[in-house]
């Protein structure tokens, strides 16, 4: 029962991550008038 919880809340903390990323993404892609942040992302 620890492991599937544990595996539960890792997976979360993933999905959490991921969406901070995607919003990062997004917000740099939508961000066009900074082109020289990109290389650093990237």
């Amino acid at each position: 029962m620890v492991n599937i919880t544990t595996r539960i809340q890792w997976h979360r903390q993933t999905n959490i991550m991921i969406r901070i990323i995607r919003n990062v993404v997004t917000s740099m892609t939508t961000a066009t008038a900074a082109p020289e942040a990109f290389p650093i992302w990237l």
